[in-house]
């Protein structure tokens, strides 16, 4: 291979490594839509295909580079390098294959896999490169000149993207004006959000118990839905002409950038409950700002969850739960749910989806007032419920939220054993 065909070979081999890492970053994003998640992932895998090519490609003309220089020859210092990055490179690319192709719910590994063997692609090719051109160039050539500018450039560049990433949050929080919910209680990142609303049009509607639907509403606007699960949307609800504010838990999944799910209880003179429970259909338009709270999950901090939920308190919990399901996560999540009847089982045919779908997940309902037919628990939650349905009291996070309540105020809490 002539050095020109080197070079060449080399950048598209960064190149490529790089745009693996980036689309895969990109469609890990929950506020990417299935359509563009999937061209994403077509991306990274014809990438992958090709990256994989170009390394036998390398790799041969290596070994005749190698078989020129002789068993008696002296191997040079930066070549002896490069043997052992690409011995360690091809193991990695067949893990990374490995878990793709057969052990899918190990896919949290593979963003770390993808960027170690970037690292050690860009290591791989510099090394060559920057040894060939210091030990050719002359003090104050151009090559030299071009090959330090370059470096200097990238340093500054990274700087430049660190400081305005740290400026831009702090002049955001000083020019906004009064939020409709005090600052504290909203994440960073969703101060923006926060300032205007979004327009929702009610799409269908599923009914779920006698006393609970789910309402579908497609995003109008532009900025689209981008929450963490768990969190909720304030509404403001024209109801017989009378504006009427409620907040709901977002309980679908927060992948789905282009709608938002809601899953209201009917309660009993409950002005608004009772309205989208018999009153609201499609073509039903309303204003919302959010997402709010503090209660979500976070795969890079909870790694082994524990979820109790009664009655409505379900909705952040299957928000949770269909998020781990889309995003093919591997975290071991357990699910308590209490209800009052088997008619209250709010959910029940989606849980019985996520059981099959989500190999770490396990759940177990428990019933206060059960019909004879019932087989399943029966009682109130108790420390004894808890401890035959968690081994690890103090390695998982617990989250809880009450029945007929939104989660305001709730948020993940350890629970001490």
């Amino acid at each position: 291979m002539s050095n020109i065909s080197a070079i060449v070979a080399g950048v598209a081999f960064v190149t490529l490594a790089a745009t693996n890492v980036v689309a895969m970053l990109e469609a890990s994003q929950p506020s990417r839509n299935g359509t563009t998640r999937t061209r994403l992932i077509a991306l990274h895998k014809a990438g992958g295909y090709l990256f994989v090519i170009l390394l036998c490609i390398m790799a041969y003309s290596m070994s005749q580079r190698l078989v020129g220089v002789g068993i008696t020859g002296h191997l040079p210092t930066h070549l002896v390098l490069h043997i052992v990055l690409v011995l360690v490179l091809v193991p990695l690319l067949l893990l990374k294959i490995l878990i793709a192709r057969r052990y899918k719910h190990s896919h949290s590994s593979l963003k770390a896999l993808g960027i170690t063997i970037f690292v050690i692609s860009f290591v791989l090719v510099s090394i060559p490169a920057f040894s060939e051109l210091l030990r050719s160039a002359n003090p104050g050539s151009l090559g030299l000149k071009l090959a330090t500018s370059l470096v200097v450039g990238v340093c500054l560049v990274q700087c430049a993207l660190v400081f305005k990433k740290r400026k831009q949050p702090r002049a955001s929080v000083e020019s906004s004006g009064i939020p409709e919910i005090p600052a504290r209680l909203i994440p960073l990142t969703d101060r923006e959000n926060a300032k205007s609303p979004m327009h929702l049009l009610l799409s269908q509607t599923e009914q779920h118990t006698h006393d609970t639907k789910t309402l579908r509403f497609q995003v109008l606007d532009e900025r689209l839905l981008c929450a963490k699960p768990g969190q909720f949307l304030t509404f403001q609800w024209t109801i017989d002409g009378q504006r009427v504010p409620r907040s709901y838990t977002i309980s679908s999944s927060p992948v789905h950038e282009n709608y938002v799910e809601i899953t209201p209880k009917r309660i009993e003179n409950g002005c608004v409950s009772v309205f989208l429970n018999e009153r609201a259909t499609p073509g039903l338009s309303v204003e919302a700002s959010g997402p709010y709270g503090r209660f979500y999950f976070d795969e890079t901090l909870h790694k082994s969850i524990v979820l109790i939920a009664a009655g409505s308190g379900i909705t952040p919990m299957i928000s949770m739960l269909r998020y781990i399901d889309d995003l093919e996560l591997a975290t071991p999540v357990t699910l308590l749910y209490f209800a009052r009847t088997g008619a209250d089982i709010i959910f029940e045919n989606e849980l019985v989806r996520l059981s099959r779908s989500l190999p770490n997940f396990k759940y177990e309902v428990c019933l206060s007032r059960p019909d004879p037919t019932w087989k399943g628990r029966s009682g109130r939650l108790t420390e004894e419920f808890v401890s035959q349905n968690v081994t690890d009291l103090d390695s998982p996070t617990f989250s809880a939220v009450p029945r007929d309540s939104w989660t305001t105020h709730a948020r993940f809490c350890r629970l001490s054993a």
